[in-house]
């Protein structure tokens, strides 16, 4: 599948990367270094037209502030082991070493995602299944929810 790379508005390159056009209009295009518009896409009613903005250079600059903020992206993790081999999520976080919490907040996400069996009471989980969750996840700060997150930003 090709991607696009024109000009973009923000709530379309927003999409792109996950979050809202408002968080990106009100957390990010302040912050020092955010690409300005290249120009203006006309809209149906009368005006000004929508602000447009290259993709490359908003991709470039996510790139540089995801390096530089102060709560990074989660490393990626590698599969600790046979990827088809069936763990309890905690069995899972002692293998990758973190607290069984960095995994378990995920259990939602985790049940949608991942092969599992019902073993006893306990419920095993296919082992790469579970660190593609755990890949994919947006970092700290990321509400895994932003439609029912209280917090003001999702950044």
């Amino acid at each position: 599948m090709s991607v696009d790379r024109g000009p973009v508005t923000l709530a379309e390159w927003a999409e792109t990367v996950g979050r809202t056009e408002d968080s990106v209009r009100n957390h990010w295009r302040p912050l020092p270094g955010f690409p300005q518009p290249v120009g203006r896409r006309p809209s149906a009613s009368p005006g000004p037209g929508v602000a447009i903005y290259a993709r490359a250079e908003l991709d470039a600059w996510r790139a540089q502030w995801e390096v530089s903020r102060d709560k990074p992206a989660p490393e990626r993790l590698a599969v600790p082991g046979d990827p088809d081999e069936y763990l309890t999520l905690g069995a899972i976080a002692r293998r990758l070493g973190v607290d069984g919490r960095t995994v378990t907040q995920y259990r939602s996400l985790i049940d949608q995602a991942a092969a599992s069996e019902q073993h006893g009471q306990r419920r095993r989980y296919r082992l790469a299944d579970v660190i593609e969750v755990l890949n994919t996840r947006a970092g700290r700060g990321v509400s895994l929810t932003p439609e029912v997150d209280r917090r003001r930003t999702h950044d």
